[in-house]
């Protein structure tokens, strides 16, 4: 996965990006953390700005996951928009790009 975000690489036109800072310090999901998915959003581009841990079911912890470096970005598949994420170390910031 690319190091920066980038709509040509990650796919799909970009419907809206938001940040937020300060998120994550426990288990939460986008919409808990305060996030706005739009509606008909595809897939999800997320870029943390320190390292985390998420799963697309159940809570995530630092230890039971799938770890992601900080500034790595990771895609949420339709379906998986309610997945769990957790900063390893405290709260994250978090780019989020939704996509059509």
């Amino acid at each position: 996965m690319p190091s920066q975000f980038n709509p040509a690489v990650n796919s799909g036109p970009i419907k809206r990006m938001e940040k937020l800072t300060s998120k994550f310090a426990t288990a939460n999901t986008l919409a808990g953390a305060g996030f706005t998915i739009p509606a008909n959003t595809a897939r999800i581009a997320l870029q943390p700005s320190a390292a985390c841990h998420y799963t697309v079911r159940g809570t995530a912890t630092a230890t039971f996951s799938k770890a992601v470096a900080a500034n790595e970005v990771f895609i949420l598949e339709p379906g998986q928009h309610t997945a769990s994420i957790i900063g390893d170390a405290g709260a994250i910031d978090v780019i989020v790009a939704y996509m059509k």
